[in-house]
């Protein structure tokens, strides 16, 4: 029997060519891990940069509702004080008897109709009933256009109960305010005795673009 020879076409696979295909396995394997952690990081960067634009955003809406809640604030104040100079009370814009829508005036004030945590989740607490919503009744201010599209509203309170409403006011039916007393005395005058007054509280509601809204209150003396 005549011994069987290897043909001289056909060699073995070296080892050293199954080692190169093996290498080539692998290094694809991790690029294919460094192009995934590469698209994340890229993806992670535009939410990040997307995060910032929306946070820059917003902080120029609160600027800009601050600047007309300030506006609102300073013409209520002016409201309060023009009695000074006018002494009839039909004239007057704080009138103790009657409100005054189109001065954004309460005479009276319902510590029920305010907004709560547990009724109005989506308002902070002690809103009025008037400005829960951005439409209704009550009047939009007549604000400086601030070219951000602002949409001002705003409520004077009188602090007193409804009973109060044409009486004089007492700590009873009002939320009362001391007023402030000189320490410096001279022998022989006599005292004033100055009696608390009612206090007013200002809220506004500030209604800008992308559904921003802000909410301002100020307890002023009367």
């Amino acid at each position: 029997m005549r011994p069987i020879t290897p043909s001289p076409s056909i060699r073995p696979l070296s080892l050293k060519a199954r080692g190169a295909n093996s290498q080539r396995g692998i290094v694809l394997f991790v690029a294919l891990i460094v192009m995934v952690a590469l698209s994340l990081a890229g993806l992670a960067l535009v939410r990040s940069i997307n995060a910032t634009t929306s946070i820059t955003g917003n902080i120029a809406f609160r600027q800009a509702a601050l600047l007309q809640a300030n506006w609102a604030i300073e013409e209520a104040i002016g409201h309060i004080y023009a009695f000074d100079s006018k002494p009839s009370t039909t004239d007057m814009i704080v009138d103790p008897t009657n409100d005054k829508t189109s001065q954004y005036y309460v005479a009276s004030f319902d510590p029920t109709k305010d907004s709560t945590k547990s009724a109005q989740p989506a308002l902070p607490a002690g809103v009025p009933d008037v400005l829960w919503k951005k439409g209704g009744g009550w009047p939009v201010a007549n604000a400086p256009d601030d070219s951000a599209g602002n949409k001002v509203k705003y409520v004077i309170q009188r602090m007193c109960t409804a009973d109060a409403v044409g009486a004089p006011p007492t700590q009873a039916r009002c939320e009362m305010m001391q007023p402030k007393q000189s320490a410096a005395a001279t022998t022989g005058d006599n005292t004033i005795d100055v009696k608390p007054f009612p206090l007013y509280r200002v809220t506004v509601r500030v209604d800008g673009p992308n559904n921003a809204l802000s909410f301002v209150q100020a307890m002023i003396r009367g």
